[in-house]
């Protein structure tokens, strides 16, 4: 004789799980540290103990806080509101923070493993409830772990353009060579895209410090076409349109012979063949004069 499956509302499981996560919620946080701890998928050296611990437990009780009203189902009903958002903050912190995705899903579900780990010594004895049980709190951390997952990508993408920022302005050093005088050495590949950020930066210093000369130097530049040239170009233009005119230095012979091969025409620019050279017309053209003290060697 087959046994008759037992079906328990969803409400009597949720009033049920409150009243267990109440009871055991000291021993839980405690134990879900113990399991966390253990668990070498866990970088301990990118947050404290004691920060991951408080976190942790703040996050355990808001879970319970949001299971409060019985609805182990729809997360997006108002008394997740702040476990959403707890999730969103914890997930693009550990983000920041140099996490894995994989080391943050660990972080997740070690809790639902703890969880589950007391709630079948708390039905052992009924199999059919502690399945069912199961079922529903294992369901409802997935879709939570979806919402952190989600939230974790986002932190990430965010930082990686913060990267992708920082590295663009340490490709891009615009120093302030003189008085009214910028320089910028390009090395490297000049596309579109960098060419962009390049004169975007060049506007915003010549903006600022109010500069009348730019040296443009690109000794470095690992190709030289058409393509490069135009940027160039583009680039003194806009930095005339700004009052602020500009040498191209660093022209080698091949980078020379290159040009006039593919008959690029840099007419109208001021070019120097060396940064020495370039600097010396930007004085010349500011009305600068240097000579030597006679009183130094």
């Amino acid at each position: 004789m087959v046994d008759e499956k037992i079906d328990i509302p969803t409400g009597e499981v949720g009033e049920n799980l409150v009243k267990f996560l109440q009871k055991n919620e000291k021993k839980i946080a405690d134990a879900w540290t113990i399991n966390r701890l253990k668990n070498s998928k866990i970088r301990a050296d990118l947050i404290s103990k004691e920060d991951m611990d408080a976190r942790s437990t703040r996050l355990l009780k808001t879970f319970t806080d949001a299971v409060t009203e019985g609805n182990l189902e729809d997360i997006s009903m108002g008394e997740y509101g702040p476990l959403n958002q707890l999730l969103d903050e914890t997930s693009k912190e550990l983000a920041a923070r140099g996490f894995t995705l994989f080391e943050t899903g660990t972080y997740f579900f070690s809790l639902k493993d703890t969880l589950l780990e007391y709630l079948q010594k708390e039905y052992s004895a009924k199999p059919v409830i502690l399945n069912q049980v199961i079922t529903i709190v294992s369901k409802l951390f997935d879709n939570l772990s979806l919402t952190a997952f989600d939230s974790f990508i986002k932190g990430r993408e965010k930082t990686l353009k913060g990267y992708v920022k920082v590295m663009a302005e340490m490709a891009t050093p615009i120093l302030l060579l003189w008085k009214e005088i910028l320089f910028l050495p390009i090395v490297g590949v000049v596309d579109s895209k960098r060419a962009q950020t390049i004169m975007e930066e060049i506007l915003r210093q010549i903006s600022e410090k109010n500069s009348k000369i730019l040296i443009l130097d690109i000794m470095g530049v690992a190709v030289v076409d058409s393509a490069v040239a135009n940027h160039i170009i583009k680039i003194t233009r806009a930095t005339k349109l700004m009052g602020c005119e500009a040498i191209i230095t660093g022209i080698s012979s091949s980078i020379a012979q290159t040009m006039v091969s593919l008959g690029i025409d840099l007419g109208g620019l001021k070019t120097r063949s060396t940064l020495i050279d370039g600097l010396e017309y930007a004085f010349e053209v500011l009305g600068y004069h240097i000579s030597r003290n006679p009183g130094k060697n």
